[in-house]
């Protein structure tokens, strides 16, 4: 019987509070979580919070909707991960980024990789966002690119938009308007990183700047008319904050600070529950919103 690890209650400190909520701890620096209906899946990077070090040691944990540790090595069954981060479930295959490749992973009993495609350009591929059944976007900072995946023939573009996105990172489709809403994580190590979005059947794909705010931004979602939005502020400290931006206003809020390293976010929009990898903390932190 697989270890169950026990939650820890805490209230939260800093900025705004919503509820309280718990911490889900036993990670190696975790970066991103997906849910395929039932449970969720972290990825790790591993034992060093190196996103590009092939050093074989990163895997994916399955949690329980209740946030109990059901298998910590779940995946790969076979094989190695070397720093896995963005992630997204597509019918019953786990799709995950690893340094210059994607791929993709049975949820069943078999845990059978069934999908790998590498894209040379980058060797920092982050966040993964799905388009349909078919096609995914994925990030890739180092590059300043965001890159659209067919699963169905095993290739990929690269998308042309105008305007710098400075280390594009957590991307969010908004499929009734069609849009992508990118944060960036910065550029040469600045806190430049800035929130906007795209309109992908416009004839010349722009990036549009939202908010003057900047900094070294991670994972994000939408929520009514606002964009939830992690930021590092500053790497290697306990200066993190999940922040929202009111889409009407411009203005930025803080909902809860002091994070060691809050990367990418899930947002299940059934049961009002937000999914935080605290990479830095070796842990998740789930709160209602």
């Amino acid at each position: 019987m697989k270890k169950l690890f026990f939650l820890v209650l805490i209230c939260l400190t800093g900025g705004q509070t919503f509820s309280q909520g718990i911490n889900i701890p036993g990670l190696q620096h975790p970066e991103s979580v997906a849910y395929d209906g039932e449970f969720y899946y972290v990825s790790n990077i591993g034992l060093e919070p190196n996103p590009t070090a092939e050093d074989g040691d990163g895997f994916i944990t399955k949690i329980s909707a209740d946030g109990l540790i059901v298998d910590r090595l779940f995946l790969p069954r076979r094989g190695k991960l070397n720093a896995p981060k963005g992630m997204s479930v597509i019918g019953k295959i786990l799709f995950v980024t690893d340094i210059n490749k994607v791929y993709g992973f049975t949820l069943n009993k078999k845990r059978k990789k069934v999908f790998e495609i590498e894209i040379p350009e980058s060797n920092f591929l982050n966040d993964l966002e799905p388009l349909n059944q078919h096609e995914i976007l994925v990030s890739a900072p180092d590059v300043d690119a965001i890159f659209k995946i067919d699963i169905l023939q095993k290739t990929y573009t690269k998308l042309n938009i105008e305007g710098s996105v400075n280390g594009p990172n957590g991307l969010d489709y908004d499929e009734g308007d069609n849009t992508l809403y990118v944060v960036g994580v910065g550029t040469n190590n600045q806190a430049n990183g800035k929130i906007g979005k795209v309109k992908l059947d416009s004839t010349s794909m722009r990036y549009e700047i939202l908010s003057d705010y900047q900094g070294h931004l991670d994972g994000l979602f939408i929520y009514q008319n606002t964009l939830v939005f992690t930021d590092w502020i500053q790497f290697g400290e306990r200066a993190g904050a999940l922040k929202r931006l009111n889409l009407g206003t411009n203005e930025v809020t803080e909902i809860v600070g002091k994070i060691e390293g809050p990367a990418d976010i899930y947002y299940n929009y059934e049961t009002g529950q937000l999914w935080m990898p605290v990479m830095m903390g070796n842990r998740v932190f789930r709160m209602d919103y």
